[in-house]
């Protein structure tokens, strides 16, 4: 296994308008713009404490169509490098399945966007993406298509509680995006918390493994990986806990767990490229004591860096009013 800290991380929090512009709230559904807005600030908030990272929110304007959109991540990717990667985040509606594959805004364009575009735009490149949706995708999603030059990453919301009347409660206890917080905030802290005895035995972890162990979330998170598996190096995208020790933050490492001169493929690191988590465990966890399962609860000693103060988010019932 190899570990290497990305060059340069850009974060994207798409849809994020301006909470005043009458246009966007006249556009928007009354009742999830509120909740929108909300986790759009809390991911912010997420990622400009602990990520080392550019954050950019993306917004369009009226008269702006899906063309727009797909011209901007072309503009992204040709002013970012190899050994970068890009976050990109979106809260909103999705829909259809293959290449329709789609995502509704809130805001603009009116216009859905296909969301299949922008994910071959950046797929061209040599750039790593990870994305992280806050909406449905099919659990078949795109299965057959491969990435040759780098990787990308999604995790996607699972299935949402819902009424007996087939409607989600976008911002409750289940939801994706406040637990996603929760999760990345209470594994920094534990990180920053035990002693490096113990942080050094520990795998790096990828955000559906942190996240796995949640109850809270009314189904698990889907992942979806672009991935050729028998012709080249496959990577994750992973936090490593010695660097979270030493630092504070959570600043994206690409782990490579097989290496192309390999002749023989060993199976325990294989998968279809889309599961759900549980049975996803830990190909990448398992490493004597490196396990995430909570062994030692207790932390002894003093903790050598601790994140500011009010910066843990609160528990998941009040985030969302």
């Amino acid at each position: 296994m190899s570990l290497k800290r990305y060059n340069k991380v850009k974060a994207y929090i798409l849809d994020d308008n301006d909470k005043e512009d009458p246009a966007t709230v006249r556009r928007a559904r009354a009742h999830l713009l509120p909740v929108h807005n909300q986790k759009n600030d809390l991911v912010r908030g997420l990622l400009t404490d602990l990520f080392d990272c550019e954050v950019h929110p993306v917004k369009f304007a009226i008269t702006d169509k899906p063309e727009q959109v797909y011209d901007f991540f072309r503009n992204e990717v040709n002013s970012t490098n190899g050994g970068d990667l890009m976050i990109i985040y979106f809260d909103g509606e999705a829909g259809l399945e293959g290449d329709d594959y789609s995502w509704h805004f809130g805001g603009f364009p009116k216009k859905d966007v296909n969301a299949v575009t922008i994910m071959s735009v950046i797929n061209q490149t040599d750039v790593d993406c990870l994305f992280l949706l806050d909406c449905g995708i099919p659990t078949r999603f795109l299965s057959e298509r491969e990435r040759l030059h780098a990787n990308t990453e999604i995790v996607s919301a699972g299935h949402q509680l819902q009424t007996t009347k087939g409607v989600s409660h976008p911002g409750g206890a289940g939801d994706f995006t406040m637990n996603l917080i929760n999760d990345l905030y209470e594994y920094a802290q534990k990180m920053i918390d035990l002693p490096m005895s113990k942080v050094e035995k520990r795998a790096p972890q990828s955000v559906p493994e942190i996240m796995r162990w949640n109850k809270r979330l009314t189904s698990n998170p889907l992942r979806v990986r672009f991935k050729e598996w028998r012709k080249e190096t496959i990577k994750r995208i992973v936090f490593n806990p010695v660097d979270i020790k030493a630092t504070g933050k959570l600043r994206p490492f690409a782990k490579t767990i097989r290496c192309p001169k390999h002749s023989k493929i060993d199976e325990s690191l294989e998968d279809e490229g889309i599961s759900i988590l549980e049975a996803e465990v830990s190909d990448e966890d398992n490493n004597g004591e490196a396990s995430d399962k909570d062994k030692d609860d207790e932390v002894s000693g003093t903790a050598e860096r601790s994140l500011p103060s009010g910066l843990l988010s609160p528990e998941p019932e009040s985030i969302f009013v």
